[in-house]
């Protein structure tokens, strides 16, 4: 059980990204991150979000994305909720990141950006949804719920 919880639902839209991160960072700044952190958090929840708008709702803003940050022992837990297309994991290839670089190529790193900013990534598809997790360790230290 979450010893603090925090929910947003926001329309899929780009232009409700950027209130998305400021959510984010806000609550994770309250909750002890240093700077480094808190970027590493807003940062993949907004590529989650932007995953979301367009590949789950083909860029249709009548829908909605459903988030929710839990503090739970030693971590911050966020659940991104879409009830768009299903998504799977394993259809994602290794990306040549220096090819995508020198061919400036747009997009195509969200997943990649997530992994390397959260310590745990966990997907399901759960009653029509898609049910997204990602796990950043609280740091030592944080301020008591």
């Amino acid at each position: 059980m979450a010893e603090r919880e925090y929910q947003f639902r926001v329309k899929s839209a780009v232009p409700q990204l950027e209130k998305v991160r400021k959510w984010a960072a806000y609550i994770a700044r309250g909750l002890g991150f240093d700077d480094r952190a808190v970027f590493e958090v807003e940062l993949s929840i907004y590529e989650a979000c932007a995953n979301v708008i367009e590949h789950a709702y083909g860029n249709n803003p009548h829908k909605y994305i459903d988030l929710r940050m839990a503090v739970e022992l030693d971590r911050l837990i966020v659940t991104i909720r879409d009830q768009g297309g299903t998504f799977e994991p394993s259809s994602l290839k290794e990306k040549n990141i220096a090819r995508i670089i020198e061919t400036e190529q747009d997009g195509g790193l969200g997943m990649h950006i997530i992994e390397a900013c959260m310590d745990e990534i966990l997907y399901r598809r759960q009653g029509g949804e898609n049910i997204l997790e990602l796990v950043k360790y609280l740091p030592v230290g944080a301020p008591p719920s």
